[in-house]
This record gives structure tokens, sequence and C-alpha cells, in this order.
């Protein structure tokens, strides 16, 4: 049996939107003016308690908390949006929050202390996943 090739639409009539959430905002600086550099609308949010999110939802979310919510977060945001990237960071100490960032949701993990280079990195191929173009 042959590959059959399925084409997906190509997202580009609008900027790309990523939503921080994290319980340190500011630990995010150095994220958000390498990710507003290239291009991306970010804005950043305090994650505390249940999710509210307001709309049109970003294209991703990437989920930079310390605490043990962080995959109910993932969990929410996947019941109310199955269609937007999320991305998860986990202590370089946390193996086991590794598999559970996948079994909650998450497209992909990146493990702190990280590169900003690894993480725009992830992001460019997390934002070709979900059918944009550069």
């Amino acid at each position: 049996m042959g590959l059959q090739l399925i084409s997906l639409p190509i997202k580009m009539s609008k900027p790309f939107r990523i939503s921080i959430l994290t319980n340190d905002l500011a630990r995010t600086d150095l994220e958000l003016s390498h990710l507003r550099e290239q291009g991306y609308i970010v804005e950043t949010y305090q994650a505390v308690g249940n999710l509210q999110l307001a709309q049109p939802l970003p294209d991703l979310f990437i989920i930079d908390t310390t605490s043990l919510d962080q995959f109910n977060l993932v969990t929410q945001i996947r019941h109310l949006s199955p269609h937007v990237g999320v991305l998860v960071t986990i202590p370089l100490t946390n193996q086991e929050g590794r598999v559970q960032a996948f079994l909650a949701g998450a497209d992909n993990y990146l493990v702190r202390p990280y590169e900003v280079e690894e993480l725009l990195a992830i992001v460019g191929s997390l934002k070709r996943r979900l059918g944009w173009v550069n």
C-alpha cells in the first residue's frame, strides 16, 4: 500500500498567538522578549486556580509553573480546546512529570533550566505541526 499525503490548511492571515501561564511573571521576561522578536504575539498570565480563558484562544499555551497544578491546567485546556498547542516546562529533577505531561494532553515538554534557543525551536516546530507556515 502506498503512502498517501494529506494537505492541511495553511494558516497565515493572522499572527501566531502564545499565552504563557506562569506562577512567576518576572521569570518569563527573557522568553517574552525573544518570542516577540520572532514576531509572536505573547501574553502572560498568572496561573492560579481554575482556568478562565478569554476569546479568541491563543494558538499555543506555554505552561511554565512550578506547582503540581500544571497537569491539571493541561487537562483543562484540552477540555476547552483540543486544537491549541500545549507546551509544558518541567524541572530537570521531575522525570515522572515528562510522562504526566503527555498523559494530560501536552504536545511537548521542555526541561528547566533551558536555553532560549531550545524554546524557540520547539515553538517553531509546534507552529508547523499546527498548520502554520513561517
